[in-house]
């Protein structure tokens, strides 16, 4: 299951995708849930030990 995915499924509502960024307009506010939705990556990805690092912002616009 995929990040997007998971994100719409808890009320997130992806609206936009940026090279490695996804932009929401959220139903919650929840950084924290939003966060560890995005570290929940797949067993093969934490088997090989790819570094995922998760950086979360809130605000009125995008940003770069």
């Amino acid at each position: 299951e995929t990040a997007k995915r998971k994100l719409e499924d808890n009320g997130f509502n992806p609206i936009m995708e940026v090279h490695d960024e996804i932009v929401c307009e959220p139903l919650t506010r929840d950084l924290d849930a939003f966060k560890q939705i995005m570290e929940d990556v797949d067993r093969w990805v934490r088997e090989m030990k790819i570094p995922v690092h998760v950086d979360v912002w809130q605000g009125s616009r995008y940003r770069k």
